[in-house]
């Protein structure tokens, strides 16, 4: 059968929960992601309404992109594992229903599939949270303030300060 995309993610972040040895594939998806959503305001900066080209300023958008995408995949793993714990505390009572008997085997199935689908959670809420708010950051940066800073910014400067920003500050805030 044919998955949607959006569980084709679901599949693969429940598949990283479920393996608890995952800490550097987690990582690596959490920089693959980054790579992806740091790439795509080059897109926007080379069309027309910028007017950027590859062959003259890839050399740019390769570090930026490479940057922002560090930024990002941190910012993504911080908040992840703040949320994932602050989850897990609230529903730390959900393991053991008052006036219910459970073996430990039980208690430890309940709790893996708990910790399973925090995981996913927590690390879907860090995607979409950061992601919302670069892509924001990002297009108000570009289209609103750095252009109104002065005329004078070239727009190679527009596309750097409005990329790297949001994610360098996503990193040191999140």
């Amino acid at each position: 059968t044919k998955m949607s995309k959006t569980e084709d993610l679901d599949a693969i972040l429940a598949e990283m929960a479920a393996d608890e040895g995952t800490t550097a594939a987690k990582k690596a998806f959490y920089l693959a992601v980054a790579a992806m959503v740091s790439a795509l305001p080059a897109y926007l900066f080379c069309t027309p309404m910028f007017d950027l080209n590859v062959p003259d300023h890839g050399i740019v958008f390769a570090l930026v992109t490479v940057v922002s995408a560090g930024a990002l995949s941190k910012a993504y793993d911080k908040i992840a594992t703040r949320s994932k714990a602050e989850l897990m505390e609230e529903r730390g009572d959900v393991v053991n229903a008052p006036g219910e008997r459970l073996t430990k085997q039980q208690k430890a199935d309940r709790l893996e599939a708990m910790e399973n689908s925090t995981d996913t959670e927590s690390t879907a809420f860090a995607l979409f949270r950061c992601n919302l708010i670069f892509f924001l950051s990002m297009l108000v940066l570009a289209f609103y303030f750095v252009p109104k800073l002065s005329s004078h910014i070239p727009t190679v400067g527009i596309y750097i300060l409005s990329v790297a920003g949001p994610s360098l500050m996503l990193a040191a805030r999140a």
